[in-house]
């Protein structure tokens, strides 16, 4: 009467007979039964390790295709591997980009001779803005390439005497409508 195995309480419950476990099939706590064959309670990550221990050499697409009825995908792989690398103290493959907490440049821009109206930029910003401008504002032919250091002087001294930039550009715009004329 008493010498029969205990019968589980619930019908999604059943005996498990290669560890004596109760295994739970769904809607309850505790492991749910894989979808492959053999242990059903070893996690893949487990399956994945004793995989690797078997054949060190297996790439990532070799154990997915070798673990592939237990649902195993190539992230769950990558993960498991970079882990054991990091556990015995081996160098991890490099982080691309950026490196991490390192942000853009946040020097100052110069401000130009005489302007005392403009902000200072960040230099990144100025850097690009340039390069927009050297874009918008390419010669047309070969006599406009060449700016001598002297005729930069000039400008700037332009600049200066016109009590900055703003000032400047309302001069050169007014010499403009004259030309119009």
């Amino acid at each position: 009467m008493f010498d029969s195995a205990p019968q589980p309480d619930d019908e999604s419950e059943q005996l498990d007979d290669s560890n004596d476990q109760t295994v739970v099939e769904s809607g309850s706590t505790g492991r749910h039964k894989s979808a492959g064959k053999g242990n059903p309670m070893i996690s893949k990550s487990q399956r994945i390790r004793d995989y690797l221990e078997a054949n060190p050499g297996a790439r990532n697409i070799d154990v997915v295709a070798a673990l592939s009825g237990y649902g195993v995908k190539v992230g769950d792989v990558a993960s498991v591997k970079v882990k054991q690398r990091k556990q015995a103290g081996k160098p991890v493959a490099k982080r691309r980009g950026r490196p991490k907490g390192s942000t853009k440049s946040k020097t100052k821009a110069t401000k130009v001779v005489g302007d005392d109206n403009t902000a200072s930029l960040d230099s990144s910003t100025t850097s690009i803005r340039s390069a927009r401008r050297s874009r918008a504002t390419s010669p047309t032919n070969d006599s406009d390439a060449v700016v001598g250091i002297e005729l930069l002087e000039a400008a700037v001294e332009f600049v200066r005497l016109a009590g900055g930039i703003d000032k400047a550009q309302e001069a050169m715009a007014l010499i403009r409508r004259i030309r119009a004329l």
